[in-house]
């Protein structure tokens, strides 16, 4: 049996639930009423300490987190992690390099300083903009922070971009992730010295219905609430914070998706690119690839096609996974359906690496395969991908227009993240006015620069505001 306990230095009492096989204590209402009350007070201090020794702090934590997963002691952690995301083994050891460059110093300055207008400086004081005015950030908090449960990278970042400016921050992580986020945090128990940091952060899991968790929603003091996540939890959270007293921002992320545009002159050089990130967190991310255009001959395509599938075959061997028997036979009866409507289907054999390959032509045939097997959706798709053969650039922008309006990607938003090789300047313009938030390399369309927002947000701007100063 888990045990799961909140991460705090604060004094608290918790309820004790049973749950998929977990206890989990639970702070009560007055616990986290008594904590919110004093958050003002201790987000003031943790100003006070200033930016420069937040950021060694942070550092510190990610030296800490790097030395002791070089040595192994994290390996059975790794393992139940691994069991209980249902990401391969192989994939949490990568996740696992990942938070060292969240931590890494320079990563952080910059995220600060490209982020923040006037940099840094303007969290510890006014910078002038000219002879008489003058600007300073100051931290919005306290935060609440909902995370999702597809990695611990994307509700660490905006965790540790919280605390960076000055925050309390609450985190609330999914089942499947708090464990990883709690062993990160937890080493902050270790760093002598950082009460002021450590005093700012409150990490539980919290139940759907949990009592504190409506309260924290409905009539906590909180400056901002920054939800991870999708339908129908993205607008039951919205709805209760609007009701809240104290009008926090709501700020949220997700739910996206990925696309690639694939040109028949460049199509060597995406092979690999595309099988990585299709094979990468088993298209979980919001930058994940989960709808291909492919601007070419039909030739061409199934060549591309057959190479990329070496490709899976390859790298999805060293990272297998496993489909429940219900998984299986919805893939199947999809697969089968969509060969009825006329696309190519190519797929693997291996059982622990169940990728799939599907071509269109024109137009997608996916939606109307998911209207006959609607627990097929992108959520429960893994290895899974369709590339569409278009004529030209034109037709590329109309799929990534009109995605969200497909069955097959019900409930998301718009695509995130479209990868590509080579594109021309107007191309790249013409992407951008699709509402995507990131065009980058096919070939790491997962990483992150410390220079880009996060859905078109810089998370120092959207955790500060900005005091103006006129002498």
């Amino acid at each position: 049996m888990v045990t799961i306990k909140p991460l705090t230095t604060h004094e608290i009492q918790t309820d004790i639930i049973e749950a998929q096989g977990t206890t989990i204590h639970e702070p009560t209402v007055e616990s986290m009423k008594r904590v919110m009350s004093d958050a003002v007070e201790i987000q003031k201090r943790s100003m006070k300490i200033g930016t420069e020794t937040r950021l060694k702090i942070l550092a510190a934590l990610g030296e800490l987190w790097a030395n002791r997963n070089a040595s192994g002691e994290w390996d059975e952690a790794k393992e139940l992690l691994a069991a209980s995301t249902g990401y391969s083994r192989s994939l949490i050891d990568e996740e696992f390099k990942l938070v060292v460059e969240v931590f890494s110093r320079k990563n952080l300055r910059a995220i600060l300083d490209n982020g923040l207008i006037g940099g840094s400086e303007t969290l510890d004081g006014f910078k002038a903009i000219n002879e008489k005015e003058a600007i300073r950030s100051m931290p919005t908090g306290p935060l609440l922070i909902i995370s999702s449960g597809n990695s611990v990278i994307p509700p660490l970042i905006p965790t540790v971009m919280g605390l960076l400016t000055g925050n309390f921050v609450v985190l609330k992580p999914s089942l499947s992730n708090v464990a990883g986020l709690s062993m990160i945090f937890g080493l902050l128990e270790e760093l002598e010295g950082y009460e002021a940091l450590k005093e700012c952060l409150f990490v539980s899991y919290l139940r759907h219905d949990s009592a504190a968790y409506e309260y924290l929603l409905r009539e906590a003091p909180f400056g901002v609430v920054n939800f991870w996540g999708a339908q129908p939890a993205m607008g039951i959270i919205g709805a209760k914070v609007g009701e809240n007293p104290h009008h926090p921002r709501y700020l949220v992320n997700g739910p996206l998706t990925g696309f690639v545009v694939v040109k028949e002159e460049h199509m060597h050089k995406a092979v690999q690119g595309l099988a990585l990130n299709i094979v990468l967190y088993d298209q979980q991310l919001c930058s994940s690839p989960t709808q291909a255009a492919f601007i070419g001959s039909k030739e061409a395509l199934d060549s591309f096609v057959e190479k990329v599938g070496e490709s899976i075959n390859l790298i999805g061997a060293s990272q297998p996974i496993t489909l429940s028997e219900a998984s299986n036979y919805t893939l199947q009866g999809v697969r089968r359906a969509l060969l009825m409507k006329g696309s190519k289907v190519v797929s693997s054999r291996d059982q622990s690496n169940p990728w799939t390959i599907v071509v269109s032509e024109r137009k997608s045939r996916l939606g109307e395969a998911v209207q006959t097997f609607p627990q097929f959706n992108l959520y429960n798709r893994k290895r899974f991908i369709e590339i569409i053969r278009v004529e030209d650039f034109r037709e590329t922008i109309e799929l990534i227009e009109k995605l969200p309006e497909n069955p097959g990607w019900a409930g998301v938003e718009k695509v995130q993240t479209i990868g590509a090789v080579e594109l021309s300047e107007e191309e790249y313009n013409l992407l951008a006015e699709t509402g995507a938030y990131r065009i980058v390399s096919l070939s790491d369309m997962y990483m992150r620069s410390p220079s880009e927002p996060y859905d078109g947000v810089s998370l120092p701007t959207a955790f500060t505001y900005r005091v103006y100063r006129r002498k």
